[in-house]
């Protein structure tokens, strides 16, 4: 482990604590403010998702604890992940004005599109990131479920069923929880 290593994961971390500030600081404007704000299902739960994910980042940095060769090339393509996970964080937070109701659902669905394109990116940059910076073999059983995962997302950010969503849900749900569970890090 080099200390270029320990440089390059206080920097994710740093990016990585303000996209969790943003969320949580989203959700207490939402509670402070709940009797204006109409809550969401779908949108609670890509909150927590996301947060999930945001963990599961930080902790799989530690994979990368003896890369050597930190040129700009995979410095950048760590960097454009974590900031592709921050922006879909970001999508789900809304402005709260104390003056307007906040109608989550509304929210959500308006930002379908941007949110799962956004994660559909991250699933194809994890996957691509742990092949050239790793070295590890394209069809490794984290990627068996990114690579369905991205094409999934991207189907969802053109969905606006509320069905297909809440399939969607539960299916990224168990994914995330084999994922956990196969997950080689730590």
């Amino acid at each position: 482990m080099s200390d270029l290593y320990t440089h390059i994961t206080v920097f994710l971390s740093i990016v990585v604590a303000l996209g969790l500030s943003e969320l949580v600081s989203s959700w207490g404007d939402l509670l402070k403010h709940r009797r204006q704000t109409r809550f969401y299902w779908l949108h609670t739960f890509w909150s927590l998702f996301i947060v999930f994910l945001m963990i599961q980042f930080w902790r799989s940095v530690w994979n990368y604890r003896n890369v050597e060769d930190w040129t700009m090339a995979p410095l950048t393509a760590m960097v454009l992940q974590t900031l592709t996970l921050v922006l879909a964080a970001k999508m789900l937070s809304p402005r709260v004005d104390l003056n307007q109701r906040v109608d989550m659902k509304i929210h959500f669905h308006e930002n379908t599109k941007v949110f799962f394109i956004l994660a559909s990116l991250l699933m194809v940059l994890l996957a691509i990131n742990d092949v050239v910076i790793l070295h590890q073999e394209i069809l490794h059983t984290e990627n068996l479920i990114r690579v369905p995962a991205a094409v999934i997302c991207l189907v969802a950010a053109f969905q606006q069923s509320e069905r297909f969503h809440a399939i969607f849900a539960t299916f990224a749900a168990t994914m995330l929880a084999i994922f956990l569970y196969f997950s080689t890090t730590l």
